[in-house]
């Protein structure tokens, strides 16, 4: 039996936070003892603004003590059996949900002028549930004891989000018949396609998981290297390189498109790498993700600082984990994954679900225009000749054009 340890003590003037262990709750799930695993899964709103919440971990491996961490924001104001919620995954891989839920679009963001939290203007909890997943092992708070604990690719990696879905819906049973819509960026446009097919096939062996399933949310989705790969292009529409830059750096474009036709993973991952590095240098581009900004990485992460309080991390239950941004070994142990395509699972999930793709154009490492032209090429589902004949036109937000 679990029992957490809520001590505080004050000394001169500051704040001593007792530590706790971890928050697992699979124990508890294992005995039915739900109400009591829903119970210490509450967080303190008082350190939130308020907003109600609920975190822990779910043991998804025993072989290796792999656990899942999870924080979850019930919507407010609305009913929570029928209101949609939203399971959100960060890309990386490696990288932690928390980003999400801090950078886009939970319920409040970390403001590093006055260190504390605010409330956020375009949160997507004023509308619906959020479930946010560090995921796979290894990236957040989530943990294994194990370098076998890490997943090496996405059936794995799908099995782990099943299951700790399942672990889930048990202690919040009033979700099963909400729409559910799973969703993601980069390179959850891997994790969410397998994780989407697994909920629709059910896996046997894992247990029913009983989730109303509605749709696939993928932003900047890494389905297939082959149709992004030809990264020299996209720098020379951007104006970065000229065709003398794209000439030079033909060797290792052809290499990287030689590695991903023949499927050797390793050398695709080098040669992926080498030509991003080369271009980068070329062109003096700081950073890949949005060529208008000079630095990403400082607003991407000053939330660490307070999610790493001794007082915030006893109040979400992570006891003394670690916590990892972007977590390297999770990103190396899933290079034997790296040419795996995925746009069949999303050709099937087509059949049966809504899937909305969007698309960051300013992002040089996933672009736009290669990967709309690889799923209108490629992709072959029922509705497919209805997809190519619909209109485009422009989505105004606020008198200005959107997208």
């Amino acid at each position: 039996m679990f029992h957490k340890i809520g001590l505080f003590m004050v000394l001169s003037g500051i704040t001593v936070v007792a530590s706790s262990p971890a928050l697992i709750l699979t124990p508890l799930l294992t005995k039915g003892h739900v109400k009591e695993a829903r119970k210490l899964a509450q967080v303190d709103s008082s350190l939130f603004l308020n907003v109600t919440s609920y975190s822990g971990f779910f043991t998804i491996d025993r072989r290796y003590n792999s656990n899942t961490f999870f924080w979850y924001f019930p919507v407010a104001n609305k009913p929570v059996n029928d209101t949609p919620w939203i399971v959100w995954l960060q890309g990386g891989p490696g990288a932690s949900s928390l980003a999400g839920l801090f950078d886009e679009m939970g319920p409040f963001e970390y403001d590093a002028a006055t260190k504390k939290i605010k409330a956020r203007q375009w949160s997507w909890a004023k509308n619906y549930s959020l479930l946010f997943i560090d995921n796979p092992v290894g990236a957040g708070f989530s943990f294994t004891n194990s370098k076998e604990g890490f997943v090496r690719d996405m059936d794995s990696c799908a099995g782990h989000l099943y299951d700790a879905l399942r672990q889930f819906v048990a202690i919040f049973p009033e979700l099963k018949k909400a729409p559910l819509y799973i969703a993601g960026e980069s390179y959850a446009g891997r994790y969410l396609p397998a994780l989407g097919l697994k909920i629709h096939q059910q896996d046997p062996l894992l247990g029913k998981l009983d989730v109303n399933l509605q749709g696939v949310i993928m932003g900047n989705p890494v389905l297939n290297r082959d149709s992004i790969a030809n990264y020299s292009a996209v720098f020379q529409q951007w104006g970065l390189i000229d065709s003398q830059g794209a000439e030079a750096i033909k060797p290792l474009q052809d290499a990287y498109y030689d590695a991903i036709k023949k499927e050797n993973d390793e050398k695709a991952f080098e040669f992926r790498n080498k030509l991003l590095d080369k271009l980068q240098d070329m062109t003096v581009q700081p950073q890949m993700f949005n060529i208008l900004k000079d630095d990403l990485n400082g607003p991407l992460t000053s939330f660490i600082e307070f999610v790493t309080r001794p007082v915030v991390k006893e109040a979400i239950h992570v006891g003394n984990i670690e916590f990892t941004f972007s977590n390297g070994s999770v990103h190396e142990m899933l290079i034997p994954d790296f040419v795996s395509d995925v746009s069949s699972k999303v050709m099937t999930l087509l059949e049966h679900y809504k899937i909305l793709i969007y698309c960051g154009q300013l992002d040089l490492t996933a672009p736009c225009v290669q990967n709309a032209q690889a799923r209108r090429s490629h992709w072959q589902w029922s509705y497919r000749e209805d997809f190519l004949k619909a209109p485009r036109k422009p989505w105004w937000y606020n008198n200005s054009v959107a997208g």
